[in-house]
């Protein structure tokens, strides 16, 4: 395993540990629902093997996350797919999630079979709508729809938008991606990055060291339209502390509940698509 050497040595063994439980859990979850064909059982594995990713990304394992991602988004599909055929409440977030997760994942079938979804539940902000019908115009080609949840993002002020724990700055993102503009593009995913730095540090997402969904995934769509762009070097080096959860002594001392430190890539590299000419 390449586990990067400045995270200390407790705190990779303690990330270690934690990316062989989300393993065992995601095995596990797995197996109780290799026979299921509808139900929220079907959602379980989908959590934990997005889980095992994000400790994948952290340690150093790119490939093994970008597999995990898409065994996720494939459980995510047959979950919400046998929602949406029972005729069942569809949560718009859940789309949501499982589309972000498509994208980083790289799986254009996946993105297909979401995009065919229609939810029954309007659960999203204007801002959460507004971004996912942003995301939808971009895979499908549409400029002017693109155009349109641009509008819509930038109705609403963005000391509102962080009120409602959400991300600023979606709407003249998505303005940059269409007009092309890198500088702009990477000014306006900076900002966002450096709220969810907030987040992560004082706010809702304290000690939370998964990547930046709106940020990534933009860019990525970005970076599939030819822009040679990228967030500042700092987001890809992001010092969290997080407490020890799982390892239950060190060097013979009881040490669950300390604190250690982590370097955390917000908008995983390994995740980030070479741009297309």
């Amino acid at each position: 395993m390449n586990v990067r050497p400045e995270l200390g040595d407790l705190a990779r063994a303690e990330f270690e540990a934690r990316l062989n439980l989300a393993l065992r859990r995601a095995e596990e979850a797995e197996a109780r629902s290799a026979d299921v064909r509808e139900g929220a059982l079907l959602a379980v594995p989908a959590g934990q093997w997005g889980e095992f990713a994000l400790w994948n990304l952290v340690t150093g394992s790119p490939d093994t996350a970008r597999d995990a991602l898409r065994r996720s988004v494939s459980w995510s599909v047959r979950w919400l797919e046998s929602v949406a055929a029972a005729g069942l409440l569809l949560l718009a977030s859940q789309r949501r999630h499982a589309l972000e997760v498509a994208i980083m994942a790289g799986d254009l079938e996946a993105e297909r079979r979401i995009l065919r979804l229609h939810p029954s539940y309007g659960d999203l902000t204007v801002s959460g709508k507004g971004y996912v019908d942003a995301l939808q115009a971009f895979l499908t080609g549409d400029e002017a729809g693109a155009a349109h949840a641009a509008e819509l993002l930038e109705s609403v002020p963005d000391e509102k938008v962080i009120g409602r724990k959400f991300y600023p700055r979606l709407g003249p993102t998505v303005r940059a991606i269409l007009a092309r503009n890198p500088a702009a593009l990477r000014s306006e995913l900076d900002a966002i990055c450096a709220q969810h730095v907030v987040f992560s540090t004082r706010g809702f997402l304290r000690r939370a060291p998964g990547p930046v969904f709106p940020a990534t995934c933009l860019l990525i769509v970005a970076r599939q339209r030819g822009m040679d762009v990228d967030v500042d070097v700092r987001y890809h080096a992001v010092r969290l502390k997080l407490p020890v959860t799982v390892i239950e002594e060190w060097q013979g001392e009881p040490v669950r509940g300390l604190t250690v430190e982590g370097t955390f890539d917000i908008v995983p590299r390994a995740l980030l698509p070479d741009v297309r000419s």
